[in-house]
């Protein structure tokens, strides 16, 4: 598969909503004390408090490099941006106020991306000031959402409520949970 081509997919653990219970019982009690969207958590403090996310991670030989959580909030559109690490892939799972808010993907019809610092130091390429058209969303309530972080995309949240992700990056990425998909499903 052409990395550059897949969008996003689904990913279905048995034990998802358990998961997303110890995930969402770490998380909250530790929110940055930040503004900033998308903020680096503290992995060792998370796996020793999140043992059933842990072992799936171990059971699927991944190697996970980062933790993040993303927050949006309410009434709010995040910038369309693309991630400036070097993977492709971001696992994201619901934290709060997820049903109800969704990631976009897009395509770029003209401009150029810039790239942005934000006050905790890490970087992404914004196309705020871009033509672009949707292709795809998706939002993360039943499942985990395994996405395509090359990909233009941002979180829209029109509700009165904060929403709150958490997101696994791994090294490498984890081409091995991405099914085989037909053509035009998830991908452009």
């Amino acid at each position: 598969m052409d990395p550059n081509k897949f969008l996003f997919q689904k990913i279905h653990l048995s034990n998802f909503k358990e998961i997303c219970e110890e995930l969402r019982s770490h998380v909250l009690t530790h929110l940055p004390p930040n503004k900033n969207n998308f903020n680096h958590m503290d992995s060792i403090k998370l796996l020793k408090d999140c043992p059933l996310i842990k072992n799936w991670i171990i059971k699927n030989s991944l190697m996970l490099r980062k933790i993040a959580v993303i927050i949006l909030e309410p009434n709010s559109t995040g910038s369309v941006h693309t991630d400036t690490q070097g993977n492709f892939l971001a696992l994201n799972f619901p934290i709060l106020n997820c049903e109800n808010t969704y990631t976009g993907l897009y395509k770029i019809i003209k401009g150029n991306p810039k790239i942005i610092a934000m006050s905790n130091g890490l970087t992404y390429n914004t196309f705020d000031e871009c033509e672009f058209e949707e292709i795809a969303r998706y939002n993360i309530v039943e499942s985990a959402i395994l996405f395509n972080t090359k990909v233009p995309h941002r979180v829209n949240n029109p509700t009165d409520t904060k929403r709150v992700a958490v997101s696994f990056r791994f090294n490498p990425d984890p081409w091995n949970l991405v099914a085989p998909i037909s053509q035009n499903e998830n991908i452009f």
